[in-house]
């Protein structure tokens, strides 16, 4: 009976129920951050025995099989019962790992010495690697691990854990301030589908730079729709300057640092437009008293836009205080490229060379890369198709939908199929995706993580689309969550949102299956405690700690 319940593929094995005090047997591998209260070491969790149940049905079969076969016949069941129920246990993994207890791994992890800020990554069990495990039981594998060590942090360091303890907005330096007590840096965001200006005032206390105050303005279209005439894209800046000069006594203009950055839909111009666009900004920058050379103002690459993006998330969030705190992974969907940049629990699975990023006096060993073309904008461009005569098509717009869309300086006119499939929608984003190669980071998805994931820009703006946020300003979802938004999306099609069928089932599918990160808590934010979530914001601290180096 057992092994005919085994071998049949439809067969789902019912998930025992056990008390709160049994464990799995995991071989573990804990890694600790730096901190003074936080004591780890390697540790080698005793297996169980195996259970009775398991124990009788392997007697029973043996014990007929003795009584009723020559010794070489029993010899050949024997062996081929083994190979059957080792393949049962591999493709159930029941036995050990569906058996993790929370409060069972929390006196465990406590037994071995684990405390506060550690961070735990299983490395290995006694079923090999994790990468084996079914779906079903990944998830719960790190749901309660997670929520084992997030019981321990709380024990030690109370609600909230080491952010508790710091200050949010606030970076930690030196004992003393290098620079003025009072310090303004003015940032010119240069994005795909408008120009935003961030002017913070930051006050330098007790070795910290606190950022006290924001000033934001933006305007459409982007820069980058001048090419053809840079003149005119640099006259449109003239309200923000305006602006940025009133805010700024005038005093200390020649002191206050000027830092002008174009993202990706620079990138994607030709070089001989987008040094013509650079000229003539340069060149109005010039008439003002602030404090600028003319390298500030260029394009800013995809590995520093999200290393800002990353310092703006981790800044916000209180995270940034000297190495002790778990720092949070920032991904960054702009219109024509995206960011990925986290600090790995380890480096022995990067084939890309790490960034090693300095920040008042403290070493960040960090991984980001940027996916040009992978952007929002950019996306929908590649999943548009000529019908032939011009006019772009796909099953995820609205049925006979008629307008235009616009990316990198062209409007094309595009058209909706007179039967659009939602199907055939998944089909043609999953064949843009399939084309492209995005790295799956096991730190944020595997049974290890132990970073929050910050989703930002695009992110947010696609839900309020869909009516998923509202005026909050962060929010934790999961990938399901896109993915129920974009079915109810593609059902309805909205032609006043005539793309969001496809912003929607593109986005699930990229967390999804392209980052691996199903069931991860994912904080889709626009604020952190006041603060606007732009890489504007890290290239402004960036230049502040120039002081501190």
């Amino acid at each position: 009976m057992a092994v005919e319940m085994c071998t049949d593929e439809n067969h789902q094995e019912e998930e025992p129920t056990l008390s709160a005090g049994e464990t799995a047997d995991i071989q573990g591998e804990t890694q600790c951050a730096e901190a003074d209260h936080c004591t780890c070491q390697s540790s080698d969790y005793s297996a169980e025995a195996p259970r009775e149940g398991e124990k009788s049905i392997r007697g029973a079969f043996t014990e007929r099989l003795t009584q009723s076969l020559p010794p070489q016949a029993v010899y050949m069941a024997t062996a081929v019962i083994a190979v059957l129920w080792a393949v049962c246990m591999y493709h159930f993994y029941g036995t050990s790992i569906s058996r993790l207890q929370t409060t069972g791994l929390v006196e465990s992890l406590e037994k071995h010495g684990y405390s506060g800020d550690c961070r735990v990554q299983v490395r290995k069990h006694r079923y090999g690697s994790p990468d084996l495990l079914t779906p079903k039981l990944k998830e719960k594998l790190v749901a309660q691990w997670s929520q084992a060590v997030d019981t321990l942090t709380k024990r030690s360091g109370g609600e909230g854990g080491c952010e508790a303890e710091g200050v949010a907005r606030r970076l930690k330096g030196a004992d003393d301030c290098p620079g003025p007590e009072e310090q303004y840096v003015v940032v010119y965001d240069a994005g795909s589908t408008g120009t935003r200006l961030h002017v913070f005032q930051f006050l330098c206390q007790n070795g910290g730079i606190n950022l006290k105050q924001e000033v934001f303005q933006k305007s459409k279209p982007g820069l980058s729709e001048f090419v053809l005439h840079p003149q005119r894209g640099a006259d449109s800046l003239h309200p923000m300057i305006t602006a940025a000069m009133e805010k700024v006594s005038a005093p200390l203009h020649s002191t206050t640092p000027l830092i002008f950055k174009a993202t990706a839909g620079f990138r994607l111009l030709n070089t001989t437009g987008a040094n013509g666009l650079l000229t003539q900004i340069r060149e109005r920058f010039a008439q003002t008293d602030f404090l600028f050379k003319p390298e500030d103002i260029n394009i800013l690459s995809g590995r520093e836009e999200g290393l800002f993006a990353w310092m703006t998330i981790n800044y916000l969030s209180g995270k940034l205080d000297g190495g002790r705190c778990p720092t949070a992974a920032a991904i960054d969907l702009g219109g024509a490229s995206m960011q990925l940049t986290y600090q790995p629990d380890s480096t022995d699975d990067f084939t890309e060379k790490l960034d090693n990023l300095r920040l008042m006096g403290t070493d960040y060993s960090l991984y980001t890369h940027s996916y040009l073309g992978m952007g929002l904008l950019a996306a929908r461009n590649s999943t548009l198709k000529d019908r032939g005569d011009g006019t772009l098509t796909s099953n995820c717009l609205p049925a006979m939908y008629s307008g235009t869309f616009t990316f990198g300086g062209q409007s094309y006119p595009i058209r909706g199929a007179a039967s659009p499939s939602q199907d055939e929608c998944w089909r043609e984003v999953g064949g843009f995706l399939s084309s492209r190669q995005v790295w799956r980071p096991w730190d944020l998805g595997g049974s290890g993580r132990r970073q929050d994931v910050f989703l930002i820009s695009y992110f947010q703006e696609t839900l309020v689309w869909a009516g998923v946020l509202g005026s909050e300003t962060e929010k934790v979802l999961t990938v399901k969550d896109f993915y129920n938004a974009g079915h109810r999306a593609c059902e309805t099609q909205d032609p006043s949102r005539p793309f969001l069928c496809q912003d929607l089932t593109y986005i699930s599918r990229l967390l999804g299956e392209g980052f691996m990160l199903w069931g991860v808590p994912l904080h889709v934010v626009t604020e952190i405690s006041g603060g606007e979530t732009s890489w504007a914001l890290g290239a402004a601290l960036q230049e502040l700690s120039k002081s501190y180096a």
